[in-house]
């Protein structure tokens, strides 16, 4: 497999992901939102898109969205928020992206500037969500959390992790208990494995010699 070329800059990326996906869906249009849009990204911020089309369009720009990325950078993985999986007008998804740096994952917005029924194509059928890497993105998300000073929310970033798989959350400290939940991520789908070792790498990283360094 051909590795991706990595892209010179995250605003980069993201401008390319706006120019597919405008071009993708006639009339659409695709925008940068959230820090990247104001230029208070930090290091942990991620490329946040909103992606509006045409009423009549919606379930076609869903169903071809996961192509249409990966056709800038190929995917490592493809989510749609289950909070809103039988929406007719948004769908918020999450993407991991092949060689480029674990924090720039690619969250999309959806939206369709019907009021009312969608017309047109059949909106796909709900995509089913797997447990364990939502808990690897909590198990991530804490470090950020962290790294930005929010103690109280990696608390509960870090606990609904361990909520999500069934599992106990052994209380060892932040660090030590975000690698265990990555380590037992990692055993039990080991096709989460490359990704979760990355996140123990960046728990190490980020969070030695800290007050969460437990």
């Amino acid at each position: 497999m051909t590795t991706a070329p990595a892209p010179k800059d995250r605003l980069e990326l993201a401008r390319r992901f706006t120019t597919a996906l405008t071009s993708a869906c006639p009339g659409s249009h695709a925008d940068i939102q959230g820090s990247l849009a104001t230029g208070g990204a930090d290091e942990f911020s991620d490329i946040d898109l909103l992606w509006t089309v045409p009423r009549g369009r919606f379930g076609e720009a869903i169903g071809s969205s996961s192509a249409v990325i990966a056709s800038v950078q190929p995917l490592l993985s493809f989510r749609i928020d289950r909070e809103d999986q039988t929406s007719r007008t948004r769908r918020l998804i999450f993407a991991r992206l092949l060689a480029v740096p674990l924090w720039w994952p690619l969250d999309l917005e959806v939206r369709t500037t019907a009021d009312g029924a969608v017309e047109g194509p059949t909106v796909p059928q709900v995509q089913e969500w797997d447990p364990y890497e939502s808990a690897a993105q909590n198990a991530l998300a804490t470090i950020k959390a962290v790294r930005r000073g929010r103690d109280d929310l990696a608390e509960a970033l870090l606990t609904r992790g361990y909520e999500r798989i069934d599992r106990p959350r052994p209380q060892t400290g932040v660090r030590d208990d975000i690698v265990h939940l990555s380590e037992v991520i990692g055993r039990e789908r080991p096709h989460l494995l490359a990704f979760t070792t990355e996140i123990v790498t960046e728990a190490g990283r980020q969070l030695c010699g800290s007050a969460h360094d437990l």
